[in-house]
């Protein structure tokens, strides 16, 4: 899969399928992938990242959806911030915003997952894109 794909089914498919158990299933990597959109240096994490997306039993492609489409679009202005969250996220707040964005139906809602296929996609991994691929290979080495 293309970093730069967006998949629309992927999208409409979650919003149907979250369950609580999924929910559930999801937090753990939604935590670890936050990681990435941290204000400071990412690199110490690497280990922990793979170790929780490897438990999580997700396909690579997936984990890269949720990547781009759950985690991103929630967090991505912190690192735009002149002084951005650098410790963590809170777990329910992160949680909440990523299911209030999956959870939007209407026009605004169709607009905003266009915007995320091409123009802003640059502002949601344009510093993490790196971050990722080096975490990306080390699952597929596993």
């Amino acid at each position: 899969i293309h970093l730069y794909k967006v998949s629309r089914d992927f999208i409409i498919k979650i919003m149907k399928i979250l369950s609580e158990a999924e929910i559930l299933r999801r937090r753990p990597v939604w935590q670890a992938l936050s990681l990435l959109w941290l204000d400071n240096e990412v690199s110490g994490f690497y280990n922990h990242i793979v170790e929780v997306l490897q438990q999580s039993a997700y396909s690579i492609d997936s984990l890269e959806q949720i990547y781009l489409l759950e985690v991103g679009p929630v967090v991505y202005t912190n690192l735009l911030q002149v002084a951005g969250e650098w410790q963590g996220f809170d777990s329910d707040w992160l949680e909440k915003r990523i299911m209030e964005r999956l959870n939007k139906t209407g026009p605004t809602a169709t607009i905003s997952r266009w915007l995320l296929r091409v123009p802003f996609r640059f502002l949601i991994d344009h510093a993490t894109r790196d971050d990722w691929q080096i975490i990306r290979q080390r699952l597929l080495l596993q």
